[in-house]
């Protein structure tokens, strides 16, 4: 398995993989610019709007490996995924169309492959569970969770995103109420109201986090496109 996708600071790796982190996040090329919307709610991958250049990090839950042996280096791994995703293999896969449905999500309307690549491009993707599970759709016990909030953290504190979309509301669920937390207004869409919160870091920044259904199943893209644009601060 060799990495295909990323910017890799193998600086940045060995401080993360000492504070616990065992997959290392991907980072986009184009994160340091971030995401923005422009007044008629079309994505930008660069600066250039009143909500420009939000710094976004995107939230799974853990990764699924069949034949995981303790011991093993996984460090890459969701490097690997992503990279297989951008360069078209197994696009047959069912999974790979939850990264499709999401880079919807942030675009609002269909996407080609080379805009599901840019779009990838723009962000962090992060999975939360440092443990792999041992089959699809399996979930860590509570031990792994509460594992998992160090690394996490550290992560934030690295890259410092301004917001955190988490994936599903299992996951949600877990995410510590400690770190400065409070909880954001409302989000209202039609007659559905969405809870969201943020965290402030030790250095005093705010990242704000907003839980969406997870983009394997039952995600309306279309929908989700309203919520996260005004997580971003866009009517």
């Amino acid at each position: 398995m060799s990495v295909e996708y990323g910017i890799i600071n193998q600086d940045k790796d060995r401080e993360l993989i000492g504070k616990g982190v065992r997959f290392l996040p991907v980072i986009g090329s184009g994160y340091g610019n971030g995401l923005a919307y422009d007044d008629q709610g079309n994505l930008l991958l660069n600066a250039g709007s009143e909500c420009a250049g939000k710094r976004l990090l995107v939230l799974g839950e853990s990764h699924y490996i069949e034949d995981y042996e303790e011991g093993d280096d996984i460090s890459e791994f969701t490097r690997w995924v992503v990279g297989a995703y951008r360069n078209a293999e197994y696009y047959s896969e069912r999974w790979m169309n939850t990264f499709t449905k999401f880079a919807r999500a942030l675009a609002g309307r269909e996407t080609s492959v080379s805009e599901n690549c840019a779009i990838w491009d723009s962000f962090i993707f992060y999975n939360y569970l440092q443990v792999p599970m041992s089959g699809p759709r399996m979930r860590g016990d509570g031990e792994d969770y509460e594992n998992a909030v160090e690394p996490f953290f550290a992560v934030l504190e690295m890259y410092h995103p301004d917001l955190v979309v988490v994936w599903g509301c299992r996951l949600w669920a877990y995410l510590p109420d400690s770190y400065g937390f409070s909880w954001e207004p409302d989000i209202v869409i039609g007659q559905n109201v969405h809870r969201w919160g943020k965290y402030v870091l030790p250095d005093g920044r705010e990242v704000k986090v907003l839980p969406v259904y997870h983009p394997s199943a039952g995600f309306g893209w279309d929908y989700w496109n309203a919520v996260i644009k005004k997580g971003f601060g866009c009517e």
